[in-house]
């Protein structure tokens, strides 16, 4: 499956299921869209989101990633081992309340 369609099954997915609590896509190919396709789903549609594991995909953006953080204000779990992210990324879990 090409990068792209990747990224929008996994739109799909969340659009159509966003009462996910729990979502790991760790395992699924090492690399999306470059415009973030599945990150910027789970941001606008998996609110009641409380564990996302995106270990290793080095391919989404810090944006994205501030934005999921942002936008799932029940995460209690949140791995982004390997990810690209810096110390803003960090400021943004500080302020999750269950992290």
């Amino acid at each position: 499956m090409k990068n792209e369609s990747i990224g929008k099954v996994l739109k799909l997915i969340v659009e159509s299921y966003p009462n996910l609590a729990y979502l790991n896509i760790s395992t699924l190919c090492s690399s999306f869209a470059e415009i973030d396709i599945g990150l910027t789903a789970i941001a606008n549609s998996c609110h009641k989101l409380k564990c996302l594991n995106i270990f290793k995909h080095t391919d989404f953006s810090e944006t994205s990633i501030c934005n999921v953080i942002r936008s799932c204000p029940r995460l209690q779990q949140l791995d982004l081992g390997f990810c690209k992210i810096t110390d803003i990324t960090i400021k943004e879990i500080t302020v999750c309340v269950l992290i």
